[in-house]
């Protein structure tokens, strides 16, 4: 029995577990217990892969031992899993300050530029900046590549999750066998307590056996909290995290359980982890917006675990900070999008990078972990970088007419197929450049002051390289318009460009925008083209399968759920169902065309 992972946005979705069931079969002689089950990352993995464990159990499990198994579950509890910090041998070589995480010089790029693009914004409010680094001596890119930067968590981050331990690494500095000042400050015994090194084991019914975390041990609690584990609280382990801490209050005397904050945990914890609760993921959705980060959570429920409950001579806390650390998932690296051109600039690399400062829907502030980090840089700072490639890539025919849509950031890997082009155009010169097909750059931001590359792209605009169409949405005495609205007004030329059969179209931005631009295409080619609706679906699917409608979008996974879920927390409403089917039905690659012509018909 194979269960395969991928998503749907990529060409080989779930090849590994197909390949792997194939070798089974044809090389290994296994027979098939079940169909292979293909899990789609998009519509959630996590309720799929619970039932494939189930139904493989149902499969194999004999009637007999599943009864015994279910009769020893409920006449023992589980045995609890402890997590003991072990301390290294204490090293004096520590520094009183707390600094960010040096990489070695192999694995790390120069940062040679970090230049703000917005005219008068700050890094906390509307930040955009273009960063540039230099690339090592046998690096290379193309126009269209990423480029992944693996960030580090914000230090004062890093410090307020120490602090909610603070009972417990205060109690660590004290033990190490008086080779500290013992009237050390707060900060100093926490500093210090931070950069010792430890390593983590586990313990149950006192066997002690290594723990599978997402850091190697030992390390420092400061390096690990830096560039190591994902602070942000994760659907993907939250169920399971909020039964663990309701197990450790089980321990508790019932005269504490009225602490109001244990009342308010309770409550908010009982509401996920009862199982087969059809509102689960709604009251998942609102925990997370109440606590962005497993720090936000910590600091409201700290007074309950990470401190003794009760009387602190004769108690400990529920909790150790491993207790934690063991749940929480890899710093994941982040992909940006080069924005430089390989043929202008081959040994240096930018990207375009938009600072996010998001808002929950409770009003709780959340900085992007690694757009902040980017913003902050100077220029000589070494950061962990590495190039990816793409199968994003203009064509280099200059008689193939384009359509380029980017809003925002989403200009940004447009920005090196222009400059290519650019640079293209020159090397022929003269009246070879006037036979060139049409490069339509449709672009949208709020004003004037917020575009991006603006000399640039008004000099290619002179030099007969693209044609500007420019869509502000929030400026002064001009209507509002979207990039979407922009298309509608090219009308009978951007039905014209879609209806011949070498025109290639490029979107660039967030999955919402990229949406309203797919509609706009429709309509277009329904007005003036005179198709019906499924002609025109049937046109823009057409141009995916030969490979000249292309995306490079953020927030997908995000814009399905969002639809998935529906307006209303409570429930999963059948419309929301349909209308994300849909929507990921126009950006299925080619080979599940026909489930997208299906979805996006009905849509």
């Amino acid at each position: 029995a194979v269960l395969a992972l991928g998503s749907k946005l990529y060409p080989d979705f779930c090849k590994a577990g197909n390949l792997i069931e194939k070798k089974l079969i044809e090389e290994g002689g296994a027979r098939t217990l079940m169909q292979l089950t293909c899990v789609d990352e998009l519509k959630g993995s996590h309720s799929s892969i619970s039932q494939w464990i189930t139904m493989v159990s149902k499969l194999v499990m004999p009637p007999s031992l599943d009864a015994q198994l279910r009769l020893a579950r409920g006449n023992k509890h589980d045995v609890p899993v402890l997590h003991r910090v072990k301390w290294n041998r204490v090293s004096m070589d520590i520094s009183r300050h707390v600094h960010t995480h040096a990489w070695d010089e192999e694995e790390t790029m120069l940062c040679k530029r970090n230049d703000e693009l917005v005219i008068g914004a700050l890094i906390s409010n509307h930040s955009t900046r273009c960063i540039a680094f230099d690339l090592p001596e046998g690096i290379t890119y193309e126009s269209g590549d990423h480029l992944a930067v693996f960030p580090e968590n914000d230090i004062l981050l890093v410090k307020r999750f120490c602090n909610c331990f603070v009972h417990e690494l205060k109690d660590a500095f004290s033990q190490s066998n008086g080779q500290v000042r013992e009237n050390s400050s707060h900060d100093e015994a926490l500093i210090w307590q931070m950069q010792q090194l430890f390593s983590i084991e586990g313990e149950a019914d006192g066997e002690l056996f290594p723990v599978n975390a997402s850091f190697p041990t030992p390390l420092s609690l400061l390096e690990i909290l830096q560039i190591h584990v994902d602070l942000a609280l994760r659907q993907s382990y939250l169920t399971d995290f909020l039964s663990f801490l309701l197990s450790r209050l089980e321990s508790v005397h019932a005269d504490l359980l009225v602490h109001e904050q244990v009342i308010r945990f309770k409550s908010l914890a009982q509401q996920i982890v009862q199982e087969n609760r059809p509102d689960m993921e709604g009251h998942i959705v609102a925990l997370i917006a109440l606590f962005p980060t497993i720090v936000h959570f910590l600091e409201a429920f700290g007074c309950i675990f990470c401190k003794p409950l009760g009387d602190e001579q004769s108690s400990s806390p529920l909790i150790s900070f491993a207790d934690v650390l063991v749940f929480l998932p890899r710093l994941k690296p982040r992909y940006y999008s080069i924005s430089s051109s390989a043929m202008a600039s081959p040994t240096e690399v930018s990207i375009t990078v938009g600072v996010v400062n998001a808002k929950t829907s409770e009003g709780v502030v959340v900085p992007g972990v690694c757009s902040n980090y980017l913003a902050q840089l100077t220029p000589g700072d070494r950061v962990k970088v590495a190039v990816r490639k793409s199968s994003f890539r203009a064509p280099s025919d200059m008689e193939t007419p384009i359509i380029m849509v980017g809003a925002g950031t989403g200009l940004a890997p447009l920005m090196g197929f222009l400059e290519d082009r650019a640079l293209s155009l020159a090397s022929v010169g003269g009246d070879n450049t006037k036979k060139a097909a049409p490069c339509h750059l449709i672009f949208g931001c709020r004003s004037n002051r917020d575009r991006l590359y603006s000399e640039k792209i008004s000099g290619w605009e002179s030099n007969g390289v693209l044609q500007l169409h420019l869509a502000l949405s929030r400026h002064v005495a001009v209507p509002k318009m979207y990039v979407q609205d922009k298309l509608k007004e090219l009308g009978a030329e951007l039905c014209e460009l879609l209806m011949r059969e070498d025109t290639q179209y490029f979107i660039c931005g967030d999955a919402k925008m990229a949406d309203s631009c797919y509609e706009s295409c429709v309509k277009v080619l329904q007005k003036y083209g005179n198709l019906s609706r499924v002609a025109a679906v049937q046109r823009l699917i057409q141009m995916r399968i030969q490979h000249r409608y292309h995306y490079d979008l953020w927030g997908v996974t995000s814009q399905f759920s969002n639809d998935f879920l529906g307006s209303n927390r409570k429930r999963r409403s059948q419309k929301g169902r349909e209308d994300a089917n849909a929507w990921m039905g126009r950006y299925v690659t080619s080979r599940y065309s026909g489930e997208a012509l299906e979805d996006s018909i009905h849509s």
